[in-house]
């Protein structure tokens, strides 16, 4: 592999990194999912956007080009709008958060691309490896998994910032959905 200071002559002002960088820009709306909590501590639901939705439409540039190292200024490899929120049970009260991210339209509808070299799909999770202190135990896991069995998700580390700030390395991981085209195709089950 690449090392991270190799191919690279910036002056240092801005992050360089050899890994990809996801960049997210939410316009300055806060990220629906984050825990809504009672008096007693006790969770009543989650957060939802200015207009009640789950989901928040943002924009996402991602910067993969595994000849060079990235730059927040750089020209991204793909830009995208997508819906964005919070993911998960527990970790949604972890600092470092995990994002559930759905490629879109301009219209809206969900929008199938290769991401970082993974083959091209709609939904991606950001999962941030908050108590995982070697930030490498899930993705060595599904890479083992993929070398065993077909369907285990892609996975690619990456250093991710929101709004301008710098959230720390996360890990971009395909989703498993069902359906056609699709990595599962389950069907209904047959009433007998």
């Amino acid at each position: 592999a690449r090392q991270p200071d190799a191919g690279c002559s910036c002056d240092g002002e801005e992050l360089c990194t050899h890994l990809p960088l996801v960049l997210i820009e939410t316009q300055g709306q806060a990220i629906p999912g984050e825990p809504i909590l009672d008096a007693n501590g006790q969770e009543i639901g989650f957060t939802s956007t200015e207009e009640g939705e789950e989901m928040l439409l943002a924009h996402l540039s991602v910067l993969s080009d595994d000849g060079r190292n990235h730059h927040p200024s750089d020209n991204p490899d793909l830009s995208s709008e997508m819906y964005i929120r919070v993911r998960g049970n527990s970790s949604r009260y972890f600092d470092m958060k995990s994002y559930l991210l759905r490629l879109a339209n301009e219209d809206g509808s969900y929008r199938k691309e290769e991401v970082m070299g993974m083959a091209s799909h709609y939904e991606w999770a950001l999962y941030g490896p908050y108590l995982d202190k070697s930030l490498i135990r899930n993705y060595m896991w599904y890479n083992i998994a993929g070398e065993v069995m077909d369907y285990a998700p892609n996975v690619r580390f990456c250093e991710v910032i929101v709004n301008g700030t710098y959230q720390g390395l996360y890990v971009m991981c395909e989703t498993i959905t069902n359906g056609d085209n699709c990595r599962l195709d389950i069907s209904e089950p047959i009433e007998g």
